[in-house]
């Protein structure tokens, strides 16, 4: 997997330092706007703006995810992951 440094911004939720992203899937791609990431520190689920800063998901973008059964589990399963990775202060 490949970090790509993105703009420095802070999780909306717990105010974590945000400056790299990775591909979950494996693959080499980069970040894009309107793609789902997820908070290393919290898990909170966000989605990239066109500077690629992390945002909250509006209220139909959300439905969208929702409705998406195989992507809500798929979430749900690097949530509970991140959970157990090591964090630093």
């Amino acid at each position: 997997m490949t970090e790509t440094r993105i703009a420095e911004s802070r999780c909306p939720n717990c105010g974590w330092h945000v400056s790299h992203t990775t591909n979950v899937d494996g693959e080499d791609i980069a970040p894009e706007c309107g793609q789902l990431t997820l908070c290393y520190f919290c898990g909170a689920v966000m989605i990239f703006d066109a500077g690629l800063k992390p945002r909250w998901l509006t209220q139909d973008e959300l439905e969208n995810v929702l409705a998406d059964r195989k992507l809500v589990f798929k979430l749900a399963q690097l949530v509970e992951t991140l959970r157990f990775m090591p964090k630093g202060n």
